[in-house]
């Protein structure tokens, strides 16, 4: 057994060496896969918020609000390597939504740009403004797509249409899960404060969840999709909520199988009122294949707030490999 592992390793390790003597005698030397994600905003500025260095996701630009105080670069030049993950990035190009192809994209100089009422470092860039114009604070900003420095596709992810015959079944699949998840987050709330649902448990099962978006995608070499769902349970309005009545905003990753009754969901609730204050939705800028395993690019923002991450998914979870806080905004 030792001697079949031995010959087996000094197999492996020739075909290595092989492989890069050849690469060598052309002029080439293996190279590591380099990514950096950027958000392209409709006023044409770019904000970088993501890399990936051949081996592991990362989200190494600088908040300039939260933990950089140093001199800012001047030009293109001067941008720091290790804000790139440690060397600089290749040629971008920029996916607008839905696109089949991307088109070239040229980062300019260097600018402080408004997100919320948080001011990040970004690029001017040579993409044309997309109308009309919108406030520079405005939470979240209207995006014209995900910039990609590096060879990457960026395919997008299937937004499930309400007109979809699966739309109302899968809803009520995840009817227990929503339920659920509202109950615990109820719970946080009353163990916290003196506040109590003014609808009692009972009533509250009977209020049928309502799917608002379904994303979903199909994992490579897998039975398994992933879903991102936002649902809501709406309640009457009481005399007390001056027309904005209660509801719960219930979201989250679900996987399932063609066949599954019972998918595997992974849900939060928020209680809030018809406002939504504090709620937080997705939007999916596209997927990625990267070392054989789905990345979604994703936007979660709400009134208050707006992050950018890359997430794994997987066929047993979803994990978040790169976030980036973009901005804040107090809410009124």
């Amino acid at each position: 057994m030792r001697q079949t592992i031995r010959m087996f390793t000094v197999g492996a390790l020739a075909a290595v060496v092989v492989t890069l003597a050849r690469l060598a005698a052309a002029g080439q030397t293996p190279s590591t896969p380099h990514l950096v994600l950027g958000v392209l905003r409709n006023d044409s500025l770019l904000l970088p918020f993501a890399d990936f260095d051949g081996r592991k996701w990362s989200a190494p630009w600088p908040s300039i609000g939260d933990r950089y105080t140093g001199d800012l670069p001047v030009n293109l030049a001067s941008v720091p390597r290790a804000w790139w993950g440690g060397q600089p990035p290749g040629a971008w190009n920029v996916w607008p939504p839905g696109a089949d192809t991307p088109r070239a994209l040229t980062l300019q100089t260097p600018v402080m740009m408004r997100v919320g009422m948080d001011r990040q470092l970004g690029f001017r860039t040579d993409y044309p403004p997309v109308p009309p114009p919108v406030p520079p604070f405005v939470l979240p900003f209207p995006k014209a797509g995900i910039a990609i420095a590096g060879e990457a596709r960026l395919a997008p992810i299937a937004s499930v249409s309400p007109q979809a015959g699966s739309w109302k079944s899968f809803a009520a699949s995840l009817r227990a899960d929503i339920d659920k998840a509202e109950e615990q987050s109820i719970g946080v709330i009353r163990n916290n404060t003196s506040w109590r649902h003014p609808f009692e448990r009972d009533a509250r099962r009977r209020v049928e969840p309502q799917l608002e978006a379904w994303y979903v995608t199909s994992l490579a070499d897998s039975p398994v999709s992933v879903s991102y769902v936002e649902a809501t349970k709406k309640y009457p309005a009481l005399p007390e909520d001056d027309g904005c009545g209660l509801e719960t905003f219930v979201s989250g990753w679900v996987h399932h199988s063609q066949g599954q009754v019972n998918p595997r969901a992974r849900l939060r609730a928020v209680i809030t009122y018809c406002d939504r204050r504090k709620v937080s939705y997705m939007l999916p800028f596209g997927q990625l294949q990267v070392a054989g395993r789905t990345h979604w690019v994703v936007q979660l923002s709400g009134r208050d707030h707006e992050w950018y991450a890359v997430a794994e998914a997987r066929p047993e979870d979803v994990k978040y490999v790169a976030e980036f806080q973009a901005g804040r905004a107090p809410l009124q």
